[in-house]
């Protein structure tokens, strides 16, 4: 039988605006260096780039969205 599991922190989410208002060009440009810094490391080591939609948990809809993700990841396994 197939198990479903929420993986909880396993990613970060940093909302682009947030990151212009809340910090200096310096705090910003080095976070966007270690960042590109990521992205060209896992292209050497091979991963394939993903990309995601959001869905905030507290929104009224959440539970819709992964109930709609539960069953896509339960069909792939």
């Amino acid at each position: 039988m197939n198990k479903f599991e929420v993986k909880k922190d396993s990613h970060i989410i940093l909302k682009v605006e947030h990151l212009g208002e809340l910090l200096s060009n310096t705090e910003y440009n080095n976070l966007i260096g270690i960042l590109e810094l990521l992205d060209e490391r896992k292209k050497l080591n091979g991963y394939k780039q993903h990309r995601y939609y959001i869905c905030n948990v507290d929104e009224p809809y959440s539970e819709e969205v992964l109930s709609v993700i539960k069953k896509g990841e339960l069909k792939e396994e």
